[in-house]
């Protein structure tokens, strides 16, 4: 019987697929368990996981997952519906726009995935604040009124608040 020490120092690494069906071959031909685990560096879990695979799919490889795939793109309409929707209301969350592609447009996408999307399109927060104060010529207009109809013309009720640099 050969002498177990534990090794630690290598968890969560790749194994080839030739390692994965060496450690099955040793064990069919009779190798116990905990010394193809010791010679090999590998876990008794990953060993028992590996013949499930093989007994499943006949290799000791899965495939990959059917649920990964291509990045979705939105077409420029959506882009175009994302824009006007932070034009409406830019402080929405990534969660919220989602939710109303998922509703509204019958899209499915992830987080990533979307703020993704929207930075190719130069669709940033930064930019999306940006443009609605750009845009909204009526808001601002109203707000210059509302200044000139509440306040003072000689700016005493105004206060501004600043950051002094220091040198």
């Amino acid at each position: 019987m050969l002498h177990r020490v534990k090794d630690t120092t290598m968890p969560n690494h790749c194994i080839s697929p030739d390692l994965k069906e060496c450690a099955l071959c040793l064990w069919e031909i009779g190798w116990s368990i905990e010394d193809i685990c010791f010679v090999l560096g590998v876990s008794r879990s990953s060993l028992y996981r590996w013949q499930a695979i093989f007994n499943d799919l006949g290799t000791v490889t899965r495939p990959p997952s059917p649920l990964r795939g291509p990045t979705q793109i939105l077409t420029h309409a959506l882009l175009t519906a994302c824009q006007d929707l932070f034009a409406q209301d830019s402080d929405l969350y990534i969660d919220e726009v989602i939710t109303w592609l998922a509703l509204v447009h019958n899209i499915e996408i992830s987080p990533t995935t979307l703020r993704h999307n929207l930075e190719e399109a130069g669709l940033t927060r930064k930019i999306l604040h940006k443009l609605m104060a750009e845009r909204d010529e009526q808001c601002h207009g109203d707000w210059k009124d509302l200044i000139v109809q509440e306040f003072l013309p000689d700016g005493s009720q105004l206060v501004f608040c600043g950051r002094n640099k220091q040198k």
